[in-house]
């Protein structure tokens, strides 16, 4: 009796464990068929929620297709594309050679150069936007750019390779089925700058993802920023010991060196054009900034530097951060008088 019980237990242990093992194995394929079906459709949905870096894609996407065939770029964070009108470039420039505002928010230096390789034979000069905190900043590959530029099918190529350390590269170098699944973060960031649009009246157009030639961030009936006293008081809490005793990271200028190389082997001059704060902004007084500015000559004498802050007054930002229209009016006259005088 006891051995007959034994084995009518065993039986349905067995029983018991085969039908676990068969709702396993059925999870395990409805989990898997999700995954698949979710990394297939990651860049539908992505694109279905275009969000602040879905401007990256855009860029990519016309110089790879060569809808534009830019001679003159421009290359930046916000402050480019608040600061700069390509068009206003354009008209000033002699011959008007075909002018493009290629920068995007929280673009860094490493990642306007992912686009140098794939600039068409016809662009004659590239305009490289820096605010001067960055010349010090170790380099920067922001994520949301990482999977914009993945989502977009950045071609990696070996001039990239030669040009950024491997560090940054190799961001770009990972399996397709990483940067689907990361996308998912941008699809929350996506629905925000869409409630943004509609909801916030400091919002900027809608149209400035896929605008090509002034970018701007700002409702454009608006000149200045209600809160711009705010942001003066927050800004004047940051630390601004780097600009007294100002030096250039290694990293930064060994990148500017073989860009301006790589540039001058495809017969492309290099500016590189200073955008900085308002003159409100007391802890970076343009005294500091023009010795800044005079130092990175000195280092960097094979470089064009262009100082934008001339003439700016704080009637000339939306923010402390960002200039207004009538800032990038005089900005964009200055680049194109620097500019003009090379052309």
């Amino acid at each position: 009796y006891i051995f007959s019980s034994k084995l009518f237990l065993c039986d349905e242990i067995m029983k018991l464990t085969k039908k676990q093992i068969e709702n396993v194995a059925l999870f395990g394929g409805v989990f898997i068929v999700l995954l698949i079906i979710l990394n297939v459709t990651a860049p539908y949905v992505y694109k279905l929620f275009p969000n602040d870096y879905s401007r990256i894609g855009i860029i990519l996407d016309a110089l790879k297709t060569r809808t534009v065939t830019p001679e003159i770029v421009v290359f930046g964070n916000s402050k480019a594309m608040s600061g700069v009108d390509a068009n206003m470039i354009q008209e000033h420039l002699s011959g008007n050679p075909e002018t493009y505002n290629f920068s995007s928010v929280g673009q860094s230096i490493g990642e306007s150069l992912l686009f140098y390789p794939m600039l068409p034979d016809d662009t004659k000069a590239v305009i490289q936007c820096f605010k001067l905190e960055e010349f010090t900043q170790p380099l920067v590959f922001n994520e949301p750019a990482i999977i914009a530029l993945k989502m977009g099918k950045y071609p990696m190529n070996e001039d990239i390779k030669q040009l950024l350390p491997k560090t940054f590269w190799e961001k770009l170098d990972r399996p397709d089925v990483y940067y689907n699944f990361k996308s998912r973060q941008t699809v929350s960031s996506g629905l925000i700058r869409f409630l943004r649009l509609h909801l916030d009246e400091d919002a900027p157009d809608s149209g400035i993802l896929d605008d090509l030639k002034f970018p701007y961030l700002f409702p454009s009936d608006i000149d200045k920023a209600p809160n711009y006293q705010t942001i003066i008081q927050m800004l004047e809490k940051e630390d601004y010991s780097w600009a007294d005793d100002f030096s250039i990271s290694e990293e930064c200028k060994d990148l500017l060196i073989k860009a301006n190389d790589y540039l001058e082997r495809k017969n492309v001059k290099l500016y590189i054009a200073i955008i900085s704060h308002a003159p409100d902004v007391k802890g970076l007084s343009s005294e500091k900034q023009e010795k800044i500015i005079g130092k990175l000559r000195e280092e960097l004498p094979q470089l064009k530097f262009i100082d934008c802050r001339k003439s700016l007054t704080s009637d000339d930002f939306y923010d402390p951060l960002h200039p207004n229209k009538k800032g990038a009016e005089k900005i964009s006259t200055i680049i194109s008088t620097a500019v003009n005088a090379d052309f």
